[in-house]
């Protein structure tokens, strides 16, 4: 496995790693992961809230934010579990799988999960797998994958003390 790590004080994980989506026709993506135990962290108030970015594809040349599919992970510290959920960009609003109704899926850090995105006839699907269960999410956004997304941390805030993930893709 690969290890991605962000600095305190900073917002993107280092390496910098892409996906090969030079294949107009990808229509899947799988990674494993493991958030280590440096993942248990605690912003203020509501920032504590905050989605941070995984993994995903950009169907804009220019912009994660007009038309894309990721998913998107937090710390919970009242459970203390890592919440996963799908998150998309159509035309330019984001969408959460938690503001649609769906609760985000849970692993205990240390524990693997397989988080993939494909595609099945128009549409796009985020799921998440691990040994307690599996969610899946169709997502609305549509289009040719262009460009890969990276890890990023944080919304407002960046990253309060050095973290890693632990990524392979499949």
């Amino acid at each position: 496995m690969k290890k991605f790590t962000v600095k305190k004080g900073k917002h993107d994980f280092c390496p910098v790693d892409s996906i090969n989506i030079s294949n107009p026709w990808l229509k899947s993506i799988r990674w494993e992961v493991i958030f280590s135990e440096s993942c248990r962290y605690t912003l203020p108030g509501e920032d504590q809230e905050d989605w941070n970015k995984g993994g995903g594809i950009s169907f804009s040349l220019f912009s994660n934010t007009k038309n894309s599919v990721m998913w998107a992970w937090r710390y919970k510290p009242g459970i203390e579990k890592i919440q996963l959920c799908a998150y998309w960009h159509k035309d330019g609003i984001a969408h959460y799988a938690e503001t649609e109704s769906d609760f985000p899926f849970s692993v205990n850090p240390g524990d693997a999960v397989t988080i993939g995105i494909r595609k099945a006839g128009k549409d796009w699907f985020v799921d998440f797998r691990a040994a307690d269960g599996m969610f899946q999410k169709p997502v609305t956004a549509r289009g040719t994958p262009i460009r890969p997304i990276g890890l990023w941390f944080g919304g407002n805030n960046p990253a309060p003390q050095e973290m890693s993930i632990f990524i392979n893709k499949k």
